[in-house]
């Protein structure tokens, strides 16, 4: 359910952002959309798009700043959900089975870890 809620809020954000945020952006900093550095941010995003939310779905990296540029370079809801909810289901997937298959070095939070490595 963390999973899912999770790629439903991603999706939600970046529409909101596509439809509300972008248009006053340009407004205020007009230079943007032409310097080079955000030309190729928006590259980037346009062709490693939906691979690249899966690895920060999967990784400890905040997800915002990613669906932030998703926004801009593409429309593609279904797989900004797609990307989100399998990278997330992967990662929480990980550490609960991490928990079920070694629960004695988490039993006691992160005193209980670090006590069973040495």
């Amino acid at each position: 359910m963390a999973a899912f809620g999770s790629a439903v809020g991603a999706t939600i954000l970046v529409i909101l952002l596509h439809y509300l945020g972008w248009e006053q952006i340009y407004e205020r900093f007009p230079e943007l959309s032409t310097h080079g550095t955000w030309v190729l941010i928006m590259t980037w995003a346009a062709t490693y798009g939906t691979p690249a939310l899966f690895l920060i779905a999967v990784s400890p990296l905040p997800q915002t700043p990613a669906l932030l540029f998703f926004a801009i370079a593409r429309q593609d809801y279904v797989s900004v959900f797609v990307a989100i909810f399998a990278g997330k289901l992967l990662k929480y997937g990980f550490f609960a089975w991490s928990v079920f298959r070694f629960p004695e070095r988490f039993t006691n939070g992160i005193g209980g870890l670090l006590r069973s490595r040495r």
